[in-house]
């Protein structure tokens, strides 16, 4: 629904069911900013065989399965019988800079977590496992400390650690590289976009300034709940014109009434907390 001028946007989205995705809330009428917002589908396989379908359809290839339904993956034919088959359509994907967008502005761990998987299918290999060593790996090519960091997985859930230190050693590192400004231009603009769009107002002289990474976790040990890991690292171009590498984290800090709704203040409050700690240091 529309709402009046200067209102602010309310927008969910969720997967009722495997075939169905339903956006709702309310959007201003002066809205000018496009309005992001994710969705973790219920069963991924499925949801893949059904845009398939549909994107076939819409090219003129028609199919006798329905639309909706699970991925009946122990019917499928082998990897040889498919290479055999003759090709109906060819998909080529958006640029990973985009990807690496919608995981770093967007802040989406399931994006984040798919990289593992491609990095050894570009190896030829096929297991998650085998992506989180080429991970480790690159890490400890860049001289960053094996004993500095922990990674378990590639979206930061219980387990994964890593020291400020290695995290400044790794954007220095990735500074260095030639296609730098691709992975510079995913990150959140603090003041302008992304998860750092509302950190701080739009005037103030950091705006723009920083281009950082959140991480946020919320756990619960001894049954009640912490906010385990705020997190905010990324670049930042001084008030001289120096760009500097850093990384601010608060660990283990308490939910005061032990609920999912306070927890979430309380993340949203130290993000905005760590951003304008950034946007000090940058002035």
């Amino acid at each position: 629904m529309t709402t009046p001028i200067g209102t602010k946007p309310a927008v969910t989205v969720n997967a009722a069911d495997s075939g169905h995705i339903i956006v709702h809330g309310t959007v201003p009428a002066d809205a000018k900013a496009p309005f992001v917002a994710t969705c973790q589908v219920p069963d991924p396989p499925a949801f893949a065989r059904t845009l398939l379908i549909e994107a076939l359809a819409r090219h003129g290839v028609t199919t006798t399965a329905p639309t909706l339904g699970p991925n009946p993956s122990d019917i499928l034919p082998s990897r040889d019988d498919v290479t055999a088959l003759p090709v109906s359509a060819t998909y080529t994907s958006p640029p990973f800079s985009e990807y690496a967008k919608l995981i770093n502005k967007v802040s989406h761990n399931l994006g984040a977590n798919l990289l593992p998987p491609l990095m050894a299918a570009q190896r030829g290999l096929q297991t998650y496992e085998e992506g989180m060593q080429i991970e480790r790996e690159f890490l400890a090519k860049n001289g960053i400390d094996p004993a500095s960091f922990t990674l378990v997985d590639a979206q930061g859930l219980p387990g994964d650690k890593a020291t400020p230190r290695a995290q400044t050693e790794l954007l220095r590192a990735l500074a260095r590289r030639d296609d730098f400004e691709v992975f510079y231009d995913s990150m959140p603009s603090l003041g302008l976009d992304g998860s750092l769009a509302d950190v701080i107002n739009r005037t103030d002289p950091a705006a723009g300034q920083i281009r950082a990474k959140t991480g946020t976790l919320v756990d619960a040990p001894n049954g009640k709940m912490q906010l385990a890991t705020k997190a905010l690292a990324g670049y930042m171009t001084s008030h001289s014109g120096r760009r500097l590498v850093f990384a601010i984290y608060v660990n283990n800090i308490p939910v005061p009434s032990d609920t999912v709704a306070d927890a979430i203040v309380l993340a949203l409050d130290a993000n905005k907390q760590l951003g304008a700690i950034a946007a000090g240091l940058s002035r």
